[in-house]
């Protein structure tokens, strides 16, 4: 509720849960991203990913890719509030 209120967009319970293993009609143009849905179609709502981690670190990262993330760091801080 607290991210449809932040984005202006109404809230409906709808949201929280879905058919598992149906793909939207709207999703259907993503298929260049082939592979990165596949958990969200199998499942059927919100799960909290117990692996996630909220702090990631880039040993690797080029200076163009260091930048990028620190340039929108604050913007994923800010979204994963809404995570739980």
């Amino acid at each position: 509720r607290l991210l449809c209120d932040y984005i202006g967009v109404p809230f409906t319970e709808a949201l929280l849960q879905w058919q598992p293993n149906v793909v939207p009609s709207s999703w259907r143009d993503l298929d260049a991203f082939e592979g990165w849905l596949d958990n969200v179609v199998s499942s059927s709502g919100w799960i909290t990913n117990p692996s996630f981690d909220a702090n990631p670190t880039y040993p690797d990262c080029a200076d163009i890719q260091q930048e990028c993330i620190d340039e929108n760091m604050p913007y994923y801080e800010q979204l994963l509030r809404f995570a739980d």
